[in-house]
């Protein structure tokens, strides 16, 4: 790969970071040769309308990399790495979602036009989620963008959605939407499957304009009104300020690197910090040279391993299920590789888990009556177990815990999608009376 790459000539410039000074640095710009790797952390530069790559391996002043030259971008605000390792920005002034190729550092459009782009968020899957803001569509919405054609849909709209500003996709599928304006700054479930909303945090000063994931699914913001990194508990709302007030002034968004610690752009000290998720203690990996005014983060990985489902074995294949009798519906299917190989508990660590989505109102077709749903069997829980003889994993679900009648969804999920991926083919859908 060829990218512009920083020379940095000796400077006068201060830089305060905390306690720590540093010497800052002009600097020229001349190309090089330089290769993305696992684990190098982009970002926005905002003034200059860049895209820049950190490799935190090297010294502070001696690791930065231009990946696409001003010239290119109009306002950039956001950028996500893609599942096969495309890096996509999102550009507010020109309503635009471009691709960057990190051999070439060329830029193409992945979306027609829509106005009102600032966060973006992939799934592992590669599909885009981007939040739409009230003041450019009739009304604030999320929307999905296929990464090959560039066609969207609508996920959920209005609610209690009013200037949602970013988005991260959960482990089952849904979504988390930050909104720094919404019943005073919220943060928003969206159920993937049915649009559905449910408040998950608000105000308390923590809400801010970027949002990531913990591997564990605890919630991470940059908040600029708290001045620091916040985590948030995503069942009950809870805010802990993970930061002292003296490390960040004004962060901008934040990311989650391989190791669990969490990157943060800064935009009053103009650095990229990284933050120790147990103590909150900062270290600088980025500053001066050609950060500018640091906006979105992402951390470059690829390479996750993506399976594929077989499908669910009967019963589970009949769906819509009409389930009558208290017990549990048995779920079966094969998992295989690229190469058609099972994928066992040898193979992943982390056994995959079982998604449930509902809906309150039944609008399926006539469903399938199945009577006979089993008894409970020793493997219920919510993950499934391997059985070599078959190999198949199995998951028995109880369809007494889901007795609310109404339309349920029932899909197999990773356990761990830093382990590994898979893809949305076992499904299946009963309805309860």
């Amino acid at each position: 790969m060829r990218h512009i790459r920083l020379v940095f000539e000796q400077g006068f410039a201060n830089h305060c970071f905390a306690a720590l000074l540093v010497v800052g640095a002009s600097f020229l710009f001349t190309a090089e040769a330089v290769e993305l790797n696992e684990g190098d952390i982009l970002v926005i530069n905002r003034t200059e309308r860049t895209l820049i790559a950190i490799d935190p391996t090297a010294p502070v002043g001696e690791n930065q990399t231009v990946i696409v030259p001003p010239g290119n971008f109009s306002e950039p605000f956001d950028v996500e790495v893609e599942p096969d390792g495309g890096i996509l920005v999102s550009d507010r002034f020109d309503d635009q979602i471009y691709r960057v190729d990190p051999a070439t550092g060329g830029i193409t459009p992945v979306i027609t036009s829509v106005n009102g782009v600032e966060g973006l968020a992939v799934s592992v899957f590669g599909e885009i989620f981007v939040p739409l803001s009230v003041s450019f569509p009739d009304v604030p919405e999320i929307l999905q963008v296929d990464p090959a054609t560039g066609d969207d849909r609508s996920v959920t709209e209005g609610g209690s959605l009013d200037n949602p500003v970013d988005v991260v996709v959960e482990a089952n599928g849904d979504l988390l939407v930050i909104d720094p304006f919404a019943g005073g700054s919220e943060i928003v479930r969206v159920d993937r499957a049915f649009g559905g909303q449910t408040v998950v945090a608000t105000d308390g000063g923590a809400i801010g304009e970027g949002i990531a994931l913990e591997s564990a699914g605890t919630i991470v913001v940059a908040s600029s009104q708290a001045g620091a990194v916040v985590r948030i508990n995503p069942d009950t709302g809870d805010q802990t300020v993970l930061t002292a007030p003296t490390v960040l002034v004004s962060p901008v968004d934040v990311a989650v690197d391989a190791d669990g610690s969490i990157i943060v752009t800064d935009g009053f000290y103009e650095i990229v910090a990284r933050v120790d998720p147990v103590t909150g203690d900062a270290t600088m990996i980025a500053s001066d040279g050609f950060l500018g005014e640091p906006g979105g983060v992402a951390v470059y990985r690829t390479g996750i391993p993506v399976y594929e489902c077989s499908g669910f074995a009967a019963p589970a294949n009949a769906g819509p299920i009409t389930v009558t009798t208290e017990g549990s519906l048995i779920l079966r299917a094969i998992i295989l590789d690229a190469s058609g190989n099972v994928v066992g508990n040898v193979q992943i660590a982390s056994a995959p888990a079982i998604q449930v989505a509902y809906e309150a109102r039944p609008s399926l077709a006539t469903p399938t009556d199945v009577t006979g749903v089993g008894p409970t069997p020793v493997f219920q829980g919510n993950t499934f177990i391997f059985r070599p003889a078959s190999s198949q994993w199995l998951h028995g679900q109880q369809t007494g815990e889901l007795s609310a009648p109404g339309v349920y969804t029932l899909s197999m999920v990773s356990g761990d999608w830093s382990q590994y991926r898979i893809k949305p083919t076992c499904e299946v859908t009963f309805v309860r009376e």
